[in-house]
């Protein structure tokens, strides 16, 4: 009975929390409906919860009664399992599934390759256009071109993509909601990571920080690698806690599979599993780890193997070279130092970056703590020398470290708050204070920023893929940057990348088209793309004329060449 009255209070007051953080929830996602707008419902609901369990609770009897500290303790577990819950309604409730722009397409369609059996795709019409490197401009965003001249291969890592295949399995649109399900899977690891033997309250607040924290949020319900990679590398570390307790080879695997996949999901984190494998390393336990450490290798093998399979070379993958991405100098390091900082105080987490040491200060004594630092620092120590990019988003990177800085942040303030006695007795209270001071932060923030709109504004892939499937005839073929992978995922047209078309070769492109057949289109995302193509090639004769308007995309129909 008791567990059925904390469920209806825990869900009552996460409805309550929705309504009044973000107006609350309409959600359709697999035959599950979610309604919550109303605020007098769930608030029945909570009395009559609250109420039963007081009767419950006062009706007991002797060492079955509970105290009045055991009683707040339990209020505030219930009320931070709350805020959880209404952060994961809400990453459902702005969840994007649209496969629009360069990752979300590059990812989505890289999944539908694997589940067709293949990871090269040709690229026909690179032999029709009239110009040196067509296969650059036939392949469209979030893939590159093949070694072999004729065909196009993924851009980003299959760790990822893997997953949303199996997804499809379950529904179409299945592939969309593999982060959200990771974040979900995540935010249990971080609270198993988090508690300290018995203190659920230390767990549920490492939770409940990551689940409010605004890099999380919004990378939670995109379809981008950001979640899935610190799951992962989160589940090899809550694996290896549990292989130390167990003495069990099959979490040894365990943990090794899950560290194999944070290297093929993003093989940037491998200096963090090199130094996971190290620091979880028991030399009395050496066949476990080295189990788990031939887990690992067995991945790392066949991401060179892709490496060398897709792209040619063991160093080579689809976002270049190494010496492109990485570069080892002062400058660069200073750069991105800035750069992280300067977002960091725009979204509200500077402050965590400082919280971090505070917390290591206080564990100092506690081996798992520094073996968590380590591997944040290793993690976020790529980062550093990456190329610089100028946006709050560029945080997303430093996810694993910022998730495993707020674990140990919180398992510190629970700490701190058993150890002083002035502050033990109020301990439940700031905890779930500080909970609610930072999900207020976050709200204000993400609203800031219009996360609230990135469903409307991801729509306007679909609707221009629509448009060419039910206008165009399957002859069509649109040259266009931004839309190249949208309009073939929705619009099953041919796409030509015209900004890989040279300056000089717009016009004989567009006859070459026609001759062979085809019927070319151009579509322009506004306001960035028309000065950028006009830009291009405004010197180029060439006459198209305008058909159609979806959104903030023109669409032109070319008439002639001359």
């Amino acid at each position: 009975m008791k567990r059925v009255l904390d469920c209806i209070i825990v869900a009552a007051a996460a409805a309550l929390f929705v309504i009044a953080g973000i107006g609350g929830v309409e959600i359709d996602a697999g035959g599950m409906s979610i309604r919550a707008r109303d605020w007098l419902r769930p608030a029945i609901a909570l009395v009559f919860g609250l109420a039963a369990g007081a009767i419950l609770a006062i009706s007991g009897a002797g060492e079955n009664k509970p105290s009045f500290s055991t009683a707040i303790v339990g209020a505030a577990g219930r009320a931070l399992l709350a805020l959880i819950v209404a952060a994961g309604l809400a990453y459902l409730q702005y969840h994007v599934r649209v496969a629009g722009g360069l990752d979300s397409y590059g990812y989505v369609s890289t999944a539908r390759l694997i589940a067709s059996g293949r990871l090269h795709e040709p690229q026909p019409l690179a032999a029709v256009l009239p110009f040196p490197d067509a296969l650059d401009a036939a392949t469209p965003l979030g893939h590159v071109p093949a070694p072999d001249g004729h065909s196009s291969v993924p851009r980003f890592p299959i760790g990822f993509p893997v997953i949303m295949a199996l997804f499809t399995v379950c529904n179409a649109s299945g592939p969309f909601f593999v982060p959200l399900v990771m974040a979900y899977a995540a935010l249990f690891v971080v609270y198993s990571i988090g508690r300290e033997s018995t203190d659920r309250l230390a767990g549920l607040l490492a939770a409940s920080l990551v689940a409010l924290n605004p890099v999380f949020a919004v990378s939670a319900i995109q379809p981008m690698s950001d979640v899935p990679a610190a799951c992962w590398l989160l589940a090899a570390i809550w694996a290896g806690q549990r292989d130390e307790r167990a003495r069990s080879p099959l979490w040894s695997v365990a943990s090794g599979i899950s560290a194999g996949m944070t290297v093929l999901t993003r093989p940037v984190l491998l200096p963090a599993v090199v130094v996971f494998l190290l620091v979880s390393t028991d030399r009395r336990r050496l066949p476990f780890a080295l189990t788990r450490a031939a887990t690992v290798l067995a991945f790392l093998l066949l991401q060179v193997w892709l490496n060398v399979t897709l792209y040619g070379t063991a160093t080579m993958s689809g976002y270049g070279s190494a010496s492109h991405m990485f570069d080892l100098s002062a400058p660069r390091l200073a750069a991105n130092l800035s750069n992280f900082w300067k977002w960091s105080m725009y979204s509200g987490t500077a402050l965590l970056w400082l919280a971090w040491p505070a917390s290591l200060a206080v564990l100092r004594h506690e081996r798992k703590a520094w073996e968590l630092s380590a591997i944040g620092a290793a993690a976020a120590a790529p980062y550093l020398f990456y190329l610089v990019f100028d946006n709050w988003d560029a945080l997303r990177f430093l996810l694993p470290t910022i998730v495993l800085a707020l674990i140990l942040c919180a398992r510190a303030l629970a700490r701190v708050f058993s150890m002083t006695r002035s502050v033990q007795p109020w301990r439940p209270v700031a905890t779930f204070g500080l909970a609610l001071v930072c999900a207020f932060t976050s709200r204000q923030f993400l609203q800031r920023e219009g996360i609230g709109q990135n469903q409307s504004m991801e729509a306007k892939y679909p609707l221009v893929g629509e448009w060419f499937r039910n206008n165009t005839s399957d002859r069509a073929v649109v040259l266009s940057s931004l839309h190249s992978g949208a309009i073939r995922m929705y619009g099953e047209r041919q796409t030509i990348r015209w900004d890989y078309i040279p300056a000089n070769a717009l016009n004989q492109t567009v006859e070459r088209l026609v001759d062979s057949g085809y019927e070319p289109y151009l579509a322009l995302d506004l306001p960035s793309e028309p000065p950028l193509f006009e830009e291009r090639f405004g010197s180029e004769s060439v006459s198209a004329e305008p058909v159609a308007r979806v959104r903030v995309v023109n669409i032109y129909k070319f008439v002639s060449a001359r």
